[in-house]
């Protein structure tokens, strides 16, 4: 996370850009590259729409974990597999 925060304070989009190319074609890596793209200085509004979004996602993803049409089977971990724990 360090690294990031190089890159956030890195002074053009020039540099950033042209890091996250590096680190997706050199090195292979999407994800990073993305976040190094993503790594920068965000003004209130776009900081609130980030946080809406993520509400929404962990609203949504909890409605559906708690929903009863999700069926799960949880086991003993190191088990044979054939304990099932009561959920």
């Amino acid at each position: 996370m360090t690294i990031l925060f190089i890159f956030a304070m890195w002074p053009t989009a020039f540099l950033r850009n042209f890091a996250a190319w590096v680190i997706k074609t050199m090195i292979g890596d999407k994800v990073f590259a993305d976040a190094v793209r993503s790594s920068r200085k965000k003004n209130l509004t776009e900081y609130w729409k980030l946080n809406t979004e993520k509400n929404e996602y962990k609203r949504v993803f909890e409605e559906k974990v708690n929903s009863d049409s999700l069926q799960m089977k949880f086991y003993v971990p190191f088990s044979t597999g054939l304990e099932k724990v009561p959920v």
